[in-house]
């Protein structure tokens, strides 16, 4: 078929891309990849008015939880101005292990028509309040269709050795959405599922895990020349 490329460049509007990813990351994700897919990925939806440094227990809105009831945290933890996840000192993150516990967080959604895959961003720090840290024997399980990305302590080590505690690192996950079996189609039109589990020893009985400040999915989209003719 012939088709008006105009119709699937997402960067009608200027070049590839316009928007500086280095100081404009979410102005740049958008016209790169169109609108976030996840809801309430910063997991502020639903904390209604906790105190800054305390914690809600429950259900996140968007989220299915299964396993241990849902812990986010209104940081900085407990109020201490030291040991807090930063640069959110009046943030949210999901904390991976509740008290105790290692609950399960999913969200399920579609991409958006003509993708080729989905791309997904996770902010995650490892914890440190108070003398509490992140188990350094357990990981991070994240799930994104039939793709997987394991976190551990060492993605937050330097060239020393040293872990740099309570700050986000960003990490991605990328899924591709073509159905292989049938190329001729555009889009395997199946809804992505994506999940956060902490897994390892001291998942059952800890009581601090990882932090995840933040996780955004975007549609990676078929350019002009990608498009069946």
């Amino acid at each position: 078929m012939n088709v008006d490329p105009s119709i699937y460049d997402p960067f009608v509007y200027g070049p590839f891309p316009s928007v500086d990813p280095n100081t404009d990351p979410d102005g740049y994700a958008l016209q790169a990849f169109g609108s976030n897919l996840i809801q309430n990925g910063d997991f502020s939806q639903g904390m209604g008015s906790t105190p800054v440094g305390s914690w809600r227990t429950g259900p996140i809105p968007n989220w299915t939880t299964t396993g241990p009831a849902a812990e986010v945290i209104h940081a900085p933890y407990g109020g201490d101005p030291v040991h807090h996840i930063a640069p959110l000192p009046a943030g949210f993150y999901f904390d991976s292990l509740s008290t105790p516990g290692a609950p399960t967080i999913s969200q399920t959604f579609t991409p958006l028509a003509f993708a080729s895959g989905v791309h997904e961003v996770i902010q995650v720090a490892f914890e440190n309040i108070g003398g509490q840290t992140t188990s350094a024997h357990d990981t991070l399980h994240i799930t994104l269709g039939g793709a997987s990305l394991d976190i551990s302590v060492n993605d937050f080590k330097d060239a020393q050795g040293h872990i740099d505690y309570n700050h986000p690192h960003q990490f991605v996950l990328d899924t591709q959405v073509l159905d292989p079996a049938h190329p001729e189609k555009l889009i395997y039109q199946d809804p992505i599922t994506t999940t956060v589990h902490e897994i390892g020893p001291d998942a059952a009985h800890g009581n601090v895990g990882f932090a995840v400040t933040g996780i955004a999915a975007y549609s990676t989209i078929l350019t002009p020349f990608e498009m069946p003719i």
